[in-house]
């Protein structure tokens, strides 16, 4: 990564980024760029695959203080999905919130990736979305008499937004999360929240 004097960095491939920071991490199949500047944020990781294919995550968003919306997540190629690229970007992430003093991190889950990867990555729902979310849930439990699945919904209603954690980690998480969308907050204050993301983004998790 290069600066030139207007604050343009050129990356690997000669894509331009706006930053004024830069994390560069080597990984073992690539390696991986993020860049970042002001209050609007663009961050856009490029991996180089051990077969020479360019994956690139870019994401969009806004930094007001010490809080980030995610407003655009897109991998290109789509076809890298599932492919364990969201552990490694949320990974860099989570570095970049932490080099940069975010507190909060927020977005609506399921707009552009799935409901079912923010929760893993340790986002909850607000109560409005949680509310809906389980509405939805229960309407599916009852409908397939599922005894288990019902267990699990009355255990993770009566918690409130936290218990998304119960969900997601069951057999249940994935097929009622994945086409999901809700509004999602990351308190990086919070212990707990804290130490879910950084276990997902370990690279254990790619």
């Amino acid at each position: 990564m290069v600066d030139d004097p207007n604050g343009v960095g050129v990356g690997p491939f000669g894509g331009a980024f706006v930053g004024a920071m830069s994390l560069g991490i080597d990984v073992a199949d690539g390696r991986l760029r993020l860049t970042s500047v002001g209050a609007s944020v663009r961050q856009d990781l490029v991996l180089i695959s051990s077969d020479g294919t360019q994956v690139a995550w870019q994401q969009t968003s806004t930094r007001r203080g010490d809080a980030v919306e995610v407003e655009l997540v897109r991998l290109d190629p789509d076809s890298e999905r599932g492919m364990g690229r969201g552990a490694l970007h949320f990974r860099n992430f989570l570095l970049w919130c932490e080099e940069a003093g975010i507190a909060r991190v927020s977005l609506d889950a399921g707009k552009s990736i799935g409901g079912y990867f923010w929760a893993r990555c340790g986002f909850l729902p607000d109560d409005a979305s949680w509310r809906r979310l389980c509405r939805a849930w229960r309407q599916r439990a009852e409908r397939s008499g599922i005894e288990d699945l019902l267990v699990l919904l009355d255990k993770a209603t009566a918690a409130g937004p936290i218990g998304l954690v119960y969900i997601t980690n069951s057999i249940f998480g994935k097929s009622l999360l994945l086409h999901a969308q809700w509004h999602g907050l990351l308190d990086l204050t919070n212990p707990e929240q804290r130490d879910r993301a950084r276990h997902y983004g370990h690279p254990s998790h790619r």
